[in-house]
C-alpha cells in the first residue's frame, strides 16, 4: 500500500512538519462537509446544517481573518505559518 501524506506530496523530507494550522482548518473544514453531507444523504436531511455551519465559519473567517478552529490547532501545537511556510523551509 502506498501512503501519500502532505509531505511526500510536496516533496518535504519526512522530518520536516509540512502540515500547518492554515492548512489543518481546510483540512477539518473539508471533512466535516463531506461527512455532514453523507450523513444528510443516508440518515437525516437535517444534518446538512453542520454543511452550512462549517461553510459560514469559513466565510467568516475570511472576511474577519479569526478563526476558531486555527487558534485551537495553534495552542495544540500545530505549527502557525501559511500554507507555502513550511514548503519554502531549509531542510
Amino acid at each position: 500500500m502506498i501512503l501519500l501524506t502532505a509531505a511526500t506530496i510536496s516533496g518535504v523530507s519526512p522530518g520536516a512538519s509540512a502540515v500547518s494550522a492554515a492548512v489543518s482548518v481546510h483540512i477539518v473544514a473539508g471533512c466535516l462537509i463531506l461527512t455532514s453531507l453523507a450523513l444528510a444523504h443516508w440518515v437525516d436531511p437535517r444534518w446538512i446544517n453542520l454543511a452550512v455551519f462549517v461553510g459560514l465559519n469559513l466565510f467568516q473567517s475570511g472576511l474577519t481573518g479569526v478563526c476558531a478552529l486555527e487558534r485551537i490547532l495553534i495552542k495544540m501545537g500545530v505549527p502557525k505559518g501559511g500554507c507555502g511556510d513550511a514548503l519554502n523551509r531549509k531542510v
